[in-house]
């Protein structure tokens, strides 16, 4: 099982940085792990504006794929990363720990941190 901690230990300035560059309203600011919302400037302990962040970001993500090469998709228990029709990857929600996001967001987030690492 993936804890929330454990999950955005693997959350660095890199990461922020693409995820600001496809979430909508958001602007990587400085260094370390700190963005831009609504004017305000925050880092990854204010839930909030992180967890809306990841959504951002997913819909970024998911627009921006012209031929599907990678989007992500939710229904009520399961993320799931797919290549066109095909399901390439699964993150159920059950296999994440929340603290303070919801199991679905640590599954986003999880998936993210996946497709940012293969580089696509």
């Amino acid at each position: 099982m993936k804890t929330e901690q454990e999950i955005k230990d693997k959350v660095t300035p890199d990461i922020i940085k693409k995820m600001c560059e496809i979430a909508k309203g958001f602007t990587y600011y400085d260094s370390g792990c700190r963005f831009e919302f609504d004017r305000k400037v925050y880092n990854t302990d204010n839930v909030l504006a992180f967890s809306t962040l990841i959504h951002r970001a997913v819909e970024g993500w998911n627009k921006k794929q012209e031929n599907k090469i990678i989007y992500i998709e939710i229904d009520n228990r399961t993320v799931w990363k797919k290549y066109g029709n095909c399901c390439t990857k699964k993150y159920q929600f059950i296999e994440h720990q929340p603290e303070n996001l919801t199991a679905c967001e640590c599954a986003l987030l999880h998936c993210l941190l996946e497709i940012f690492e293969e580089k696509i």
